[in-house]
């Protein structure tokens, strides 16, 4: 079974730490996400998202976002936010921004 939505209960599980949403149609998260305040994992490859959930931002224990293979253009300025992040994976998106050789500059 495939899920259109996630229910606003899911911010709830206040010690969850893997979410996993991968092969899905999601579009949208619910704000209630970012009450997931020990989130330490999102795995949301394959899905139907074309902008990016900035929801996700606001999770400050989030060390890995997957995210590949949806429908995504633009990676938001509010990712710094999410200062834990470490490890992020976006491929298979149609990314325009920020450009391709920013991109491969990373960070330092």
């Amino acid at each position: 079974r495939k899920f259109y939505t996630i229910p606003d209960i899911v911010g709830n599980v206040r010690h969850l730490r893997l979410l996993s949403l991968s092969n899905n149609f999601l579009r949208t998260l619910p704000r209630t996400i970012s009450h997931l305040y020990n989130l330490r994992e999102v795995e949301l490859w394959k899905n139907k998202f074309v902008t990016f959930p900035e929801v996700l931002c606001e999770l400050p224990a989030m060390e890995k976002l997957d995210i590949r293979k949806n429908e995504i253009t633009r990676l938001p300025i509010a990712l710094h936010r999410a200062g834990k992040l470490k490890d992020l994976d976006f491929s298979g998106n149609p990314l325009t921004y920020p450009p391709q050789d920013v991109l491969e500059e990373g960070t330092g």
